[in-house]
């Protein structure tokens, strides 16, 4: 399937946050090397992920829900995760990013403004690292974190139904 850039600019218009920590749109399943070719602007400049499996994933269109977990900071990966609700798992980096670039283009908080910190993803490195997304010099950064407790690293969530 292919996405025009008119069919994109009209996806990325159909972001509408629920309330402050919780957000819906249709996702488009595009993987982070796309966000970034797309909108190198929005991005800051690294190339590291760039033969990093989880910078290729790509998913299918749906709409998806993503909960910034109140709290979740200064906690463990596996405390992180006790806090999921039963409908929920961890965010993909893919599915945050996607969120980030569209918060970005209509003018809402970035991650940074959100929580002041990094968010932790689901996926791992090749280097047993996982993916951590945060903003910094007005570009979305993609960096790696352990699993221990650390402040200012929180965990999103995608709603699974």
């Amino acid at each position: 399937m292919r996405f025009t850039q008119s069919q994109v600019e009209e996806l990325l218009k159909k972001a509408e946050p629920q309330k402050v920590d919780e957000y819906t749109f249709f996702d488009p399943g595009y993987s982070i090397l796309q966000l970034r070719e797309k909108f190198p602007d929005l991005f800051y400049d690294q190339s590291w992920y760039d033969d990093q499996e989880f910078a290729k994933l790509t998913e299918e269109p749906r709409e998806r829900t993503i909960r910034i977990i109140p709290d979740s900071n200064n906690k463990t990966f596996e405390e992180q995760k006790a806090m999921l609700r039963k409908d929920e798992e961890v965010t993909k980096a893919r599915q945050l990013a996607m969120l980030s670039v569209l918060l970005k283009r209509s003018g809402e908080k970035d991650i940074r403004e959100m929580v002041d910190g990094w968010v932790r993803c689901e996926e791992k490195t090749t280097g047993g690292l996982r993916v951590g997304l945060d903003w910094r010099d007005g570009g979305l950064v993609v960096d790696s974190w352990d699993v221990n407790r650390l402040d200012r690293v929180w965990l999103s969530s995608v709603r699974t139904s």
